[in-house]
């Protein structure tokens, strides 16, 4: 398996000015959910790489920001593993409780004096943490509850057209970290807005 963290930064940008004005949803950095890569079976696999749709993957984890941007990515975890599996033992659930990747520092809400953290948001199959925010998922749910839903949902679609629009260099699964680095540099580089250096961290 693969485990690597790609970093546009030390510290992920605010998305106040990108998820906010798109979708009305404020102190969101960026988006993580999980994709799986349709691959040959790796010899002497059995089973490992089979998903629950019936065929052999690689699951692609990542976190984008709101224009589109690859923040992070775990390539590599086999299909038969979930999201939440892929999530809780990776980097990412280190890298952001310990420092190493950095949010903004809090700010008050417009029209308020107290701080508000920014944070991920993220699906259901993703455990709840401090910096992750994910929807309500009880039956029935309050107005106010479905509403919050409801917007969460479509911030989310940030990091779906994302991960659509990268399909092409994710495809071909990689053998290295360092071609993770080239595919998601290389789909950063051609969108606007984007930094120019993409720092890698590995195990």
């Amino acid at each position: 398996m693969v485990d690597s963290i790609l970093v546009v930064g030390k510290t992920l940008a605010p998305g106040g000015t990108g998820i906010s004005d798109k979708v009305e949803f404020s102190y969101v950095c960026g988006a993580i959910d999980g994709k799986h890569v349709a691959i040959k079976k790796p010899r002497k696999s059995g089973s490992l790489h089979y998903n629950d749709k019936g065929f052999f993957t690689l699951v692609i984890l990542a976190v984008v920001d709101p224009y589109y941007k690859i923040l992070w990515a775990d390539v590599g975890a086999p299909g038969s593993i979930s999201d939440y599996g892929i999530s809780n033992r990776s980097n990412l659930q280190l890298s952001l409780p310990e420092g190493i990747i950095g949010f903004p520092d809090p700010e008050p809400i417009p029209n308020d004096d107290e701080d508000t953290a920014y944070f991920l948001i993220e699906d259901d199959a993703v455990p709840l943490r401090t910096f992750l925010l994910k929807t309500y998922s009880k039956r029935y749910l309050e107005v106010e509850e479905r509403v919050f839903n409801y917007r969460l949902s479509r911030a989310r679609r940030v990091e779906r057209e994302c991960i659509r629009s990268a399909r092409r260099a994710l495809q071909m699964p990689p053998h290295h970290p360092g071609c993770i680095n080239r595919d998601c540099d290389g789909h950063n580089r051609g969108l606007p807005h984007t930094a120019q250096h993409v720092q890698e961290v590995e195990d």
